[in-house]
């Protein structure tokens, strides 16, 4: 994608991973219960992404309660009328 310079699958995984994090912390649904509703097999699979996205687990990113590193949906231009 020229727009952000990324795959769209690093794109998708990105905003994917965004999503859990802001979950984490806005919730106090379990670390597997956020892995699964955004779209990961596993806790496992979860845990590797997000510890390669953010530099640390999703317990110490929750633990932190710091929003830090979110990537926002990209949106449309505005079409001119």
């Amino acid at each position: 994608m020229k727009e952000t310079g990324m795959s769209v699958a690093q794109y998708v995984r990105g905003i994917r991973l965004s999503t859990a994090a802001r979950l984490l912390l806005t919730t106090p649904r379990r670390h597997l219960d956020i892995a699964l509703s955004c779209g990961f097999e596993s806790e496992i699979s979860f845990n590797r992404s997000f510890r390669k996205e953010y530099e640390c687990t999703p317990g110490t990113y929750r633990k932190r309660g710091v929003f830090q590193g979110l990537r926002q949906p990209l949106s449309k231009p505005a079409r001119p009328d």
